[in-house]
């Protein structure tokens, strides 16, 4: 067993034998024990991605690596060329701040007429190997 930052890891303790689990953001009480609900598996790192790409620089205090630029794409003109930086910065964010989802491929789609773009993300979960799909709505007013 190795000790790094209070937290005790076992030697055979990899991101490709563990079932994650996570705190649901809704807080939603569980009907059976009475405890705050949890996400588990894929609907975890669904969780984590999203947070990830709706979280600004510096909006986490002592943290200011955690974020992208993400909502500064989405005040600038849709088109093509916001579209691609967007699709870049999503892989970038998910590949630096998510390391239990391995992307396989990131489509944006702007919906002119909301004001929006669609980002689907198809990715696989280090545990599983089976490709998961996500979709995050992006718009001005999160």
């Amino acid at each position: 067993m190795a000790y790094s930052n209070n937290i005790t890891f076992d030697s055979n303790d990899t991101l490709k034998n563990r079932d994650y689990k996570d705190i649901s953001f809704t807080m939603f009480k569980h009907p059976m024990n009475r405890d705050v609900g949890k996400k588990t598996a894929g609907s975890a790192v669904k969780q984590s991605i999203e947070a990830c790409l709706k979280t600004n620089h510096y909006e986490r205090p002592m943290q200011p690596h955690i974020g992208s630029d993400i909502l500064k794409l989405l005040f600038e003109p849709m088109d093509d060329i916001t579209s691609e930086l967007l699709k870049s910065e999503v892989t970038q964010a998910v590949t630096r701040l998510e390391p239990r989802a391995a992307i396989q491929e990131v489509m944006v789609t702007p919906q002119y007429e909301n004001n929006r773009y669609v980002v689907r993300i198809i990715f696989s979960i280090e545990s599983t190997q089976n490709p998961e799909q996500m979709e995050v709505l992006l718009d001005r007013t999160q």
